[in-house]
């Protein structure tokens, strides 16, 4: 057993706990949350979802954060060509939380920002839902 300190109220807890005894946070959640984190990191993925503007992002997953990518759909689209994207992802509980910036040919510059519980996790693949029960793939690809 070892000591760990409480992401919400900073008391010392036992990492074997399933939540803090003083606040009640629940540490088994984030402990799983965080281990998905470190599948993305280093690799390239390929995440797909209906709530994507895009067919598909490809991104390779940053420890300090960032992630670079494409977002790839099909070159005649209208509204969203391919493109190049960088922005930030970070992990909190089982949530999986990316940001980055794009071009909409329609209005111009926009920003996307996907909040998405992961509930599956394998070495290769990961699913999860966002809040408007979306489905979200992603998949391994190097």
């Amino acid at each position: 057993m070892a000591l760990i300190s409480c992401p919400e109220c900073h008391s010392q807890v036992s990492d074997l706990a399933a939540s803090c005894p003083k606040c009640g946070y629940p540490l088994r959640q984030e402990q799983q949350g965080k281990s998905f984190a470190e599948f993305l990191v280093g690799s390239q993925w390929e995440a797909r979802s209906a709530s994507l503007a895009a067919q598909s992002l490809q991104a390779n997953f940053a420890s300090d954060g960032s992630f670079d990518g494409i977002l790839n759909n099909p070159p005649g689209d209208m509204i969203i060509r391919p493109q190049q994207v960088s922005g930030r992802w970070h992990v909190a509980a089982p949530i999986l939380v990316l940001t980055y910036n794009y071009t909409d040919n329609l209005s111009g510059p926009a920003r996307a920002e996907f909040e998405i519980e992961i509930t599956e996790v394998s070495e290769n693949r990961l699913s999860g839902i966002d809040k408007w029960v979306r489905l979200w793939e992603f998949q391994k690809l190097g």
